[in-house]
């Protein structure tokens, strides 16, 4: 087997603090580096990793620190995987929402669900597998090769 077409697997557990979100933003900078060129969108890959993070952190663990958060990233050849698992309370939904705001007027952006917009808008594909206290988010974002 060609070895420059294996997949590429990192993983790394945090706890559940959201001062731990800067270790999640460097290692995914670093990571993403390697497969995408354009800063804009490796910034906002980087953006929905912190974002998922985050709601793992404030919903899935109500704010509870020192849980575990395990975060796997899969290279391949024409794209990147992103599959975070958490134990705690299940997504009720986490389906693509629509928002309907005046974006000239902040003030009128809901004031929830902006991220899950934000993950939707950005990546190729976002599936949510919630279980008995073991919940899997999965992201993939296609590039060219």
């Amino acid at each position: 087997m060609d070895k420059s077409r294996e997949n590429k697997t990192i993983l790394f557990t945090i706890k559940s603090r959201l001062e731990n979100l800067l270790m999640v933003r460097l290692a995914a900078k670093s990571i993403i580096a390697h497969v995408i060129t354009d800063e804009i969108a490796a910034g906002q890959i980087e953006l929905c990793l912190i974002e998922a993070t985050t709601n793992i952190i404030t919903h899935a663990y109500q704010s509870r620190q020192n849980q575990d958060i395990r975060i796997e990233v899969t290279l391949y050849d024409d794209h990147i995987c992103f599959r975070l698992t958490d134990n705690g309370l299940p997504a009720k939904l986490l389906e693509k929402k629509e928002l309907h705001f005046d974006f000239k007027d902040l003030n009128s952006a809901p004031e929830g669900e902006m991220g899950l917009f934000i993950i939707h808008s950005i990546m190729d594909e976002v599936t949510y597998t919630p279980g008995n206290m073991k919940n899997t988010l999965t992201m993939i974002k296609y590039f060219k090769t």
